[in-house]
């Protein structure tokens, strides 16, 4: 009876492995954006890394391998917490990137996860986390609980974050999105739950594996709301997020739509060639999805080398100037950090709605008329430069 389970714990952990494997081999580029594609990736990584040591571990633990399985249990458990600090870190890139390229905010937020690894990697000699006996048991030891509070900060932390912007979000999609990754936390809480009811099953293994799964298909059915190239919405959802916003405008709860036309994309792509283009799309839709979600606004861009902003809330809680700076700031920026032989901008024109009875296209037609009238001047400007 023992050995057959072992052998099914081994299975289950291999099983949730390959798994793993299988879904970042699915990971493709217009399921995020490239930093919150590493970020999940990374986590991913390390949650197999997780489920492999446990799989050795069942087998030293019960008597059928006779190693020392210190070191295959002090990287199990770095693992859990770096696994960790990436769902948070995944997180914080989808709700505020602007935020994670603080050094600040990178110094406190990586904090916790140093504490955790210096405490589990002195372990062998101190026995703080956990030892293993004469018999070769492994045992867990007096600071073991307060490695699993570090490791469960984060994922506290992420959850908490999700459910806050999920009531400030009005777009049904990102409240959708974040209810859905907010509710990964239960997933592992349930798993420790039951494993000190019934301990040593592969409860943290499968729980944490569904809650990948269930993330995972989010992602591809956010897809097609997404431009793949960018990352941003694409125009689908942004239509629909502005046709649900205008039904809702008033006085006190107005719509503003920002219509960006990058510059000087054509002589970008004839100087530089189109995959340079591409790029200098890409850095724009960074900058802006940025902005936006620093001022829980949406991007979208809308095709070719237009872009689209929709805020909705209190009257004067967007000054469209000051935002408008702040996509200039941030493209000067990123182009002088890319180190670009060219400069990138956006010529920006918006219109407000306070009243259900205006259309989109009256909207849109409004801000169009701004940001050609923008572009102009621009240009004359350039010209006599």
């Amino acid at each position: 009876m023992l050995l057959t389970y072992v052998f099914t714990y081994f299975i289950v952990t291999l099983l949730c492995t390959a798994i793993g494997a299988a879904v970042l081999a699915n990971l493709t580029f217009d399921m995020g954006t490239e930093s919150e594609l590493k970020a999940f990736k990374a986590f991913i990584a390390c949650f197999m890394l997780f489920c492999l040591t446990n799989s050795v571990w069942i087998w030293i633990n019960n008597g059928y391998l006779d190693i020392d399985g210190t070191w295959n249990s002090v990287l199990n458990l770095v693992a859990v917490c770096i696994c960790s600090y990436f769902w948070f870190f995944f997180i914080e890139l989808k709700l505020d990137p602007g935020r994670v390229e603080s050094t600040a905010f990178r110094i406190v937020s990586i904090a916790p996860l140093a504490a955790a690894i210096a405490i589990v990697v002195t372990t062998p000699a101190t026995h703080l986390v956990f030892y293993y006996t004469d018999q070769n048991v492994y045992m867990h030891g007096p600071l073991y609980p307060v490695l699993e509070a570090l490791a469960m900060l984060y994922l506290i932390i992420a959850s908490a974050r999700l459910f806050t912007h999920r009531k400030m979000a009005y777009n049904e999609e990102k409240k959708k999105e974040f209810f859905t990754l907010g509710q990964f936390l239960f997933y592992p809480l349930t798993a420790g739950v039951v494993d000190m009811i019934i301990p040593d099953l592969p409860v943290m293994e499968l729980s944490t594996m569904a809650g990948i799964i269930i993330v995972f298909t989010n992602m591809q059915t956010s897809r097609i709301f997404k431009d793949p190239l960018t990352g941003l919405d694409n125009r689908r959802n942004a239509e629909l997020h502005l046709d649900g916003a205008m039904k809702l405008a008033s006085e006190s709860d107005p719509v503003v739509l920002y219509l960006g036309d990058a510059d000087g994309l054509k002589m970008i792509n004839d100087r530089y060639g189109h995959l340079e283009g591409d790029r200098a799309l890409k850095l724009i839709g960074k900058v802006l999805k940025r902005a936006a979600d620093g001022a829980d606004m949406s991007a979208a861009r809308w095709g070719g080398d237009e872009f689209v902003v929709l805020s909705q809330g209190d009257p004067g809680a967007a000054d469209p100037k000051q935002f408008t700076d702040r996509v200039e700031d941030g493209l000067r920026e990123i182009s002088k950090r890319e180190d670009l032989p060219y400069g990138l901008s956006l010529s920006f024109g918006w219109a407000e709605c306070v009243s259900p009875h205006v259309s989109p296209n009256e909207l849109f037609a409004q801000a169009d008329r701004m940001m050609y009238g923008n572009k102009e001047t621009r240009g004359k400007e350039a010209g006599k430069a």
